[in-house]
């Protein structure tokens, strides 16, 4: 029993790893797209002037400018919850992609199997487009362009780590 809970104390350790090191991804490409797309004007009505005199029929409109990010960038806690929710969806798209292409790898029909996985790769992206325009206030056009910096960032990272486990066993 007590081996029973070690082992789910280290799945519980290792995917709090995994989501905290897919957070800072999120946003480091949260990041760069916030450093394309430059500050925002967000332009507000913050109050009207003379709004006590019985004299005037016009008001003075004080209008307060601010310049902010596109994408506010979520906290690492903020950033586990998109990044778990968006892993769900992708290991259900998955699921059910194995399902509709009967079962496991099958290296025989290869064509089939890269189309599967490039399905997976879209819908994730529309998954994270969806998630970040949802749990953060910006648009959509906003939260696919760091859906993009965050994929580029991925495939970058994991391009890394194969190049250097390469080198490393040779």
């Amino acid at each position: 029993m007590l081996c029973a809970g070690f082992a789910v104390f280290c799945w519980l350790g290792a995917l709090f790893v995994a989501l905290f090191i897919g957070s800072a991804l999120l946003r480091a490409g949260i990041g760069l797209a916030n450093r394309a797309i430059g500050h925002v004007k967000k332009e507000g009505i913050i109050g009207y002037a003379d709004w006590d005199s019985d004299d005037s029929d016009e008001f003075d409109v004080i209008v307060r400018v601010d310049t902010e990010f596109a994408i506010p960038e979520p906290g690492i806690f903020l950033g586990m919850g998109i990044t778990f929710l968006a892993s769900l969806v992708a290991v259900g798209v998955a699921f059910a992609l194995s399902l509709i292409l009967d079962g496991p790898v099958n290296m025989q029909d290869w064509p089939l199997q890269v189309a599967g996985v490039v399905i997976e790769v879209a819908a994730g992206f529309v998954v994270l487009m969806g998630l970040l325009t949802w749990m953060l206030p910006t648009q959509p056009k906003w939260a696919a362009l760091a859906s993009l910096f965050t994929y580029l960032i991925v495939i970058a990272v994991g391009v890394l780590i194969y190049g250097l486990v390469t080198i490393m066993l040779r």
